[in-house]
């Protein structure tokens, strides 16, 4: 297994349980009516942070020709770093309680897509 392989798989990892850390996080803050807080927005920032260093990791591996276990896994590797800022775009950064329901929505949707890739990745 090759360096880029064993971070690809462990940035796979910590987005997945990070992410489904995120989604409980939103739907808690949502059930106690909450909207989304500075905290909450630091989460999402280090959240997209992680999908996107594997996402770029998951490039590089294709450019070295490290190719996939199936090529629907690229489609993966893009949804996932898309779906933060796909609510943020949608929501215009507001911060009411809908917001929050939408964000940990989403996160749960990106740790789908995050467990998807996993499956069709070969790993």
């Amino acid at each position: 297994m090759s360096i880029l392989s064993f971070l690809h798989q462990g940035f796979a990892k910590t987005s997945l349980m990070y992410f489904l850390v995120l989604a409980a996080w939103g739907f808690l803050r949502f059930f106690t009516k909450k909207g989304v807080d500075k905290s909450y927005w630091g989460g999402l920032a280090v959240g997209e942070i992680l999908v996107v260093v594997q996402s770029l990791i998951g490039f590089a591996m294709w450019i070295y020709g490290i190719s996939p276990g199936r090529t629907i896994h690229i489609l993966y590797g893009v949804l996932a770093p898309a779906v933060i800022p796909f609510v943020y775009v949608n929501t215009k950064g507001r911060e009411d309680r809908a917001e929050v329901m939408a964000y940990g929505t989403a996160t749960l949707f990106g740790a789908a897509f995050v467990m998807r890739a996993m499956f069709t990745g070969g790993f």
